[in-house]
Protein backbone atom coordinates (compact mmCIF):
# COMPACT_ATOMS: atom_id res chain seq x y z
CA UNK A 1 0.00 0.00 0.00
CA UNK A 2 2.87 2.47 0.93
CA UNK A 3 4.31 1.44 -2.08
CA UNK A 4 1.40 2.57 -4.23
CA UNK A 5 0.86 6.03 -2.42
CA UNK A 6 4.71 6.34 -3.13
CA UNK A 7 4.28 5.76 -6.84
CA UNK A 8 1.07 7.97 -6.97
CA UNK A 9 2.82 11.04 -5.21
CA UNK A 10 5.75 10.54 -7.94
CA UNK A 11 3.33 10.78 -10.66
CA UNK A 12 1.58 14.22 -9.38
CA UNK A 13 5.31 15.59 -9.25
CA UNK A 14 6.14 14.57 -12.29
CA UNK A 15 2.84 16.02 -13.98
CA UNK A 16 3.31 19.12 -11.76
CA UNK A 17 7.05 19.52 -13.06
CA UNK A 18 6.14 19.25 -17.32
CA UNK A 19 3.05 21.41 -16.86
CA UNK A 20 5.26 24.22 -15.19
CA UNK A 21 8.10 23.59 -17.66
CA UNK A 22 5.13 23.91 -20.43
CA UNK A 23 4.50 27.14 -19.20
CA UNK A 24 7.79 28.84 -18.00
CA UNK A 25 8.66 28.22 -22.12
CA UNK A 26 5.64 29.81 -23.46
CA UNK A 27 6.16 33.71 -23.96
CA UNK A 28 3.43 35.28 -24.75
CA UNK A 29 3.23 38.83 -25.92
CA UNK A 30 0.30 41.29 -25.61
CA UNK A 31 -0.30 45.10 -26.44
CA UNK A 32 -0.75 45.25 -22.09
CA UNK A 33 2.25 43.16 -21.54
CA UNK A 34 4.13 45.23 -23.56
CA UNK A 35 3.21 48.57 -22.12
CA UNK A 36 3.66 47.22 -18.92
CA UNK A 37 7.02 46.32 -19.54
CA UNK A 38 7.91 50.23 -21.17
CA UNK A 39 5.99 51.76 -18.51
CA UNK A 40 3.42 53.44 -20.53
CA UNK A 41 -0.36 54.33 -19.80
CA UNK A 42 -2.82 53.03 -21.63
CA UNK A 43 -3.48 56.01 -23.57
CA UNK A 44 -0.24 54.73 -25.48
CA UNK A 45 -1.46 51.82 -26.79
CA UNK A 46 -1.65 53.04 -30.25
CA UNK A 47 1.99 53.33 -29.87
CA UNK A 48 2.68 49.87 -28.78
CA UNK A 49 0.29 48.79 -31.26
CA UNK A 50 2.95 50.15 -34.31
CA UNK A 51 5.61 48.22 -32.60
CA UNK A 52 3.91 45.10 -32.30
CA UNK A 53 2.47 45.62 -35.95
CA UNK A 54 6.17 46.49 -37.58
CA UNK A 55 7.56 43.58 -35.73
CA UNK A 56 5.22 40.83 -36.60
CA UNK A 57 6.05 42.33 -40.82
CA UNK A 58 9.61 41.97 -40.10
CA UNK A 59 8.94 38.40 -38.85
CA UNK A 60 9.85 39.32 -35.60
CA UNK A 61 6.63 37.64 -33.14
CA UNK A 62 4.03 36.10 -34.76
CA UNK A 63 0.08 35.89 -33.75
CA UNK A 64 -0.88 33.21 -32.08
CA UNK A 65 -4.16 32.57 -32.99
CA UNK A 66 -5.15 34.75 -36.11
CA UNK A 67 -9.31 33.99 -35.39
CA UNK A 68 -9.23 36.52 -32.05
CA UNK A 69 -10.24 39.95 -32.59
CA UNK A 70 -7.31 42.68 -31.95
CA UNK A 71 -7.78 43.59 -28.31
CA UNK A 72 -7.21 40.00 -27.37
CA UNK A 73 -4.36 39.28 -29.86
CA UNK A 74 -1.23 37.21 -28.22
CA UNK A 75 2.17 36.90 -30.30
CA UNK A 76 5.10 34.96 -28.98
CA UNK A 77 8.91 35.43 -30.69
CA UNK A 78 9.53 34.03 -34.10
CA UNK A 79 11.46 30.63 -32.74
CA UNK A 80 8.87 29.56 -30.49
Amino acid sequence: MLKKIEETEKNKKTKETEETEETELKLILTNASLRNRFGLEKSNSATISRIINDSVEKGLIKLVDDTVGNKARQYEPYWA
